[in-house]
């Protein structure tokens, strides 16, 4: 018996249903310790696929269709990790792709703080901006991280 689907047409349906499955280890790339929720992201035009890493740092992501991806790795506190891969008839159905993230540097705003004891100075005779912060306001706030606090003066 003959099929009545032409073979040409058949090999095509066939790679368009070809998918693959990447996995990896996301890991700091000084000490080698996995990363624990670093999001590992499959771009492709305005679609998005992708997975968080395990408290191992191992991560899957499954029945990625052929074509062109940007894949965009993230961690708080690390560099962004991006590279472009093409998945196409020749990528092995499993593909491994461990990553190593830097630690990125922080450039935060400065904060002096000074106090003094003896003679009461007034606000507008200061030589820079002052905010009073009463000791009990500091005690009482929600926040233990005195940086935090800081913040939102």
């Amino acid at each position: 018996m003959k099929s009545s689907i032409p073979f040409p047409f058949l090999f095509l349906f066939s790679l368009s249903l070809a998918s693959v499955n990447i996995t990896g280890r996301v890991v700091d790339k000084k000490n080698n310790m996995p990363l624990l929720g670093a999001n590992v992201v499959m771009v492709q035009d305005d679609k998005q696929i992708g997975s968080a890493t395990d408290e191992e740092g191992h991560y899957v992501i499954s029945d990625i269709k052929l074509g062109k991806y940007n894949l965009n790795v993230s961690y708080i506190g690390y560099d962004t990790y991006k590279k472009e891969i093409i998945i196409n008839q020749n990528t092995p159905q499993e593909y491994v792709l461990d990553i190593a993230l830097s630690v990125s540097s922080l450039i935060m705003d400065e904060y002096v703080v000074t106090t003094s004891r003896g003679r009461k100075e007034k606000i507008t005779d200061a030589p820079a901006a002052i905010s009073i912060i009463s000791e009990r306001k500091i005690r009482t706030a929600s926040n233990p991280n005195l940086g935090d606090y800081f913040k939102n003066i």
